[in-house]
């Protein structure tokens, strides 16, 4: 065939080809074009051939094609804007937010939250924890056996008295009192009326004995006997036993006043002038010699 030929035929395909699209267009919702391959290859032999279906009726948009891609729609070629997101994994603790970006997904992304025991670390145990609260520790609730003791009521407590603080947590503070000790030790000695060098505690007061009652009545005493050295010593329902001369009989007798004439200031042997039960109430009062303990006045 020759070229001429060969050019009118490919003219005469080509309106075809033309015909045959513009039909196409005006199917309701047909843009499909159909070339057999022997047609495909001789258009191939053209110099310049552009074959566009008719788009018209399309609706994609470049938002819906993915981005560095095109296509024809509304009789117009478009580039996609569609971003392609990459695969990746995303972790995540309590309370964290994640956006999941628009675009086109691959659908291997994952999406991880972190187990809560990674995220509520801590040391505590039922017995760091008040009775009946709860908390969180690694990634356990865990009840709290801390007892809650009474604390409403303060004390007061006397010598000898013990109060035993109880494990446990106290709600309010509890004020612990004790007895003062001049309300447990009442008195009314004084020091000069306390023996010289003794101690006591009188009215919550400690003191110390000067002795000063006694040394005045000692030297009330002396001056009474004419500074004679004597001393009276007056003793109420005295008893003793005594001897009477060389006799071995033994003599007891209880009186009811007997004045002790003690010569010197540690005399051991004293005269007794003393009228036993067993005399006659006629009997004259009998001098009796005795030995006594050592007496020391003040």
């Amino acid at each position: 065939m020759k070229k001429e030929a060969r050019f009118v035929v490919l003219c005469t395909l080509l309106f075809v080809l033309v015909v045959l699209v513009n039909i196409t267009c005006n199917i309701e919702n047909e843009n499909k074009i159909y070339v057999s391959k022997q047609e495909l290859d001789s258009l191939a032999a053209a110099d310049t051939i552009v074959i566009r279906a008719c788009s018209g009726d399309a609706t994609a948009t470049e938002r819906d094609i993915l981005k560095g891609k095109t296509a024809w729609a509304m009789d117009e070629l478009i580039s996609g804007t569609m971003p392609k997101i990459s695969s990746q994994v995303i972790t995540l603790n309590a309370g964290d937010t994640y956006v999941i970006p628009e675009g086109y997904h691959d659908g291997n992304t994952q999406i991880i939250v972190n187990y809560l025991e990674d995220q509520i670390e801590g040391t505590a145990t039922e017995r760091d924890i008040l009775e009946g609260q709860t908390a969180w520790v690694n990634g356990k609730l865990v009840t709290g056996t801390i007892p809650v003791r009474d604390s409403t009521n303060d004390m007061n407590l006397n010598p000898g008295e013990s109060y035993k603080i109880l494990e446990g947590y106290y709600p309010k503070d509890i004020v612990i009192t004790t007895t003062p000790l001049s309300e447990l030790t009442p008195g009314d000695i004084t020091a000069d009326s306390l023996s010289s060098g003794q101690v006591a505690w009188v009215n919550g007061k400690r003191i110390v004995g000067t002795g000063k009652v006694n040394q005045d009545s000692y030297q009330q005493g002396y001056s009474e006997t004419s500074n004679k050295g004597r001393a009276h010593l007056n003793q109420i329902n005295t008893q003793m036993v005594i001897k009477l001369g060389d006799n071995s009989s033994k003599l007891q007798g209880t009186g009811a006043g007997m004045t002790v004439d003690v010569t010197g200031s540690n005399a051991s042997n004293v005269i007794l002038t003393y009228k036993t039960k067993a005399m006659m109430a006629t009997s004259s009062y009998q001098s009796f010699k005795a030995t006594l303990p050592d007496y020391s006045c003040q």
